[in-house]
């Protein structure tokens, strides 16, 4: 079921019609969410489909989203002082709603070409590393830290409760309090 061009299962989730419009979210007709990417200069270089629920795989890339030097967000957050490196686009929705500048890496792995974007934001002062919180995550935040350590700049891991994966699982309110206690 659509709501908007919005698949209902997305809006279950607890993200509002407005959010859709902001990133221009939009249902494929088999009711999978369709997500934009945008360089800076707010050309659509690629998009995400974000599949429903429990399907595998959970996230398809069209061929030309240019994974190793592109950051989601990355339009939004250019000129932040403090920027939260996430997992998924859908939580860097999520840490943006609230007012959090966040940025997505698509997966756990951090690339040459991303680290370069963020030595271009001109005021950045804190990178706060929000990988997901599961095994994998937790490893994953330790090398990406590694790899970010050559900027220069402050890094901060967040300090996650621990019965929550990832900033989705957070209330927009309850986000927002964490978000502001983890500079």
């Amino acid at each position: 079921e659509l709501v908007n061009a919005v698949p209902r299962w997305f809006l279950d989730r607890g993200f509002t019609l407005q959010m859709c419009r902001t990133w221009q979210l939009k249902a494929t007709k088999e009711g999978q969410l369709y997500i934009p990417c945008f360089d800076i200069n707010n050309i659509e270089i690629g998009f995400v489909i974000r599949n429903p629920g429990q399907v595998k795989p959970k996230y398809k890339y069209s061929r030309d989203y240019p994974k190793s030097s592109y950051l989601f967000g990355e339009r939004e957050c250019q000129d932040d002082k403090i920027v939260y490196l996430v997992e998924g686009q859908l939580d860097a929705i999520w840490g943006n709603e609230v007012g959090l500048p966040t940025v997505a890496l698509g997966g756990n792995y951090i690339n040459d070409g991303q680290i370069d974007i963020l030595s271009k934001f001109k005021n950045l002062e804190t990178i706060v590393i929000a990988l997901d919180n599961d095994e994998e995550g937790i490893k994953a935040s330790s090398k990406v830290f590694e790899r970010l350590i050559k900027l220069g700049i402050r890094l901060r891991f967040f300090d996650w409760d621990s019965d929550v994966k990832d900033f989705q699982e957070y209330s927009l309110e309850n986000l927002k309090t964490k978000g502001k206690i983890n500079v």
